[in-house]
């Protein structure tokens, strides 16, 4: 079991992350009532069962946008109605830019060739910088890669314009994701009231929505998440590892042990160049990474 849940003197455990999940919305949702400050609106419960999935989707693709140097505070800003967000991403000469359509990135490409008056060369995709689009200079590390453009498709984006398209059905705007930016050094004016019994939460855009409701599924439990057996003591090992009458046992079949010895040489082995372009080239699909002993 990943996790420990103490409520009260009963003591528990939960096996899997989505079991957990799962009973922390749940928890939380129990009339809970979502307003819509600025305008005549609210949520019920059963409204809002509906459009957590929704947030929660979006809030996984987003972190895989954001782990590319792309925040979604930023990106939102390039929505057009109708069409989305930008899923191919260029780089030409050390500079990112996003089109919402293969045409777009054809005439791009076209444009720029005329310029230099040559061809430009597809080149492996590369990952995003932090450099604005239009304000970079042209690479100096020879004339060749000043013909060279990488174009990926971003699967993340795609997912995010399909949930968007499912929140728009709720009503639900892209700037609703994001906070408002403060005027004049001023604080906005709160948008979304989060409202269950006497517990009232402001929230600066809908993406707290997901957390603000976990919070509240967490009250009176104690929850202790175990990253290893060596973190349990000899009775909750016993509880949920080594009981016969508990116990989960797994077979490991090996499909390809010439490749799973190639991985583990890679992932595990002297040679750093490997790893590194291995992590570098999966880093933006990683979703939970644990830090600490």
């Amino acid at each position: 079991p990943l996790f420990k849940v103490v409520i009260k003197k009963d003591t528990r455990f939960v096996q899997t992350r989505d079991e957990m999940t799962t009973e922390l919305m749940s928890r939380g949702l129990k009339d809970a009532v979502l307003n819509f400050n600025l305008v005549t609106r609210s949520m019920p419960e059963a409204e809002l069962v509906k459009l957590l999935p929704l947030l929660d989707e979006l809030e996984k693709n987003v972190g895989i946008l954001e782990r590319r140097g792309q925040p979604f505070t930023n990106f939102v800003k390039r929505f057009k109605e109708g069409v989305g967000l930008p899923s191919f991403h260029v780089r030409f000469q050390g500079v990112d830019s996003f089109y919402h359509t293969a045409a777009e990135v054809d005439e791009f490409r076209q444009t720029q060739s005329k310029k230099l008056g040559r061809e430009l060369t597809l080149a492996e995709a590369v990952p995003t910088t932090q450099a604005t689009e239009g304000n970079a200079p042209p690479l100096a590390t020879g004339n060749d890669e000043l013909y060279r453009f990488s174009m990926d498709d971003w699967h993340e984006v795609r997912a995010l314009n399909r949930t968007l398209a499912k929140l728009k059905e709720a009503n639900i705007e892209p700037a609703d994701l994001v906070p408002l930016a403060r005027v004049a050094g001023r604080e906005p004016d709160v948008r979304f009231i989060l409202v269950s019994g006497d517990t009232r939460r402001e929230l600066n855009d809908l993406r707290e929505l997901v957390v603000e409701i976990r919070k509240l599924g967490e009250r009176g439990m104690q929850i202790t998440r175990f990253k290893g057996l060596g973190e349990m003591n000899a009775e909750e090992l016993w509880d949920t590892t080594l009981d016969p009458t508990k116990r989960t046992m797994l077979k490991v079949t090996m499909a390809d042990a010439i490749q799973a010895e190639k991985m583990f040489r890679m992932l595990m082995g002297k040679e750093v160049e490997a790893r590194r372009e291995f992590i570098l080239k999966h880093r933006a699909n990683v979703e939970e990474i644990d830090y600490g002993a």
